[in-house]
């Protein structure tokens, strides 16, 4: 891997999908979408 990448900027964008992830997880279990 070429560490031409800030290891910051993959670190951000690592969390911010973590976030999204997540986010939509819960608003999924609380919109009653994820419930059988």
């Amino acid at each position: 891997m070429p560490d031409r990448i800030p290891l910051w900027m993959v670190g951000v964008i690592a969390g911010l999908g973590a976030i999204a992830v997540l986010g939509l997880f819960f608003y999924g279990s609380y919109a009653g979408v994820g419930s059988a």
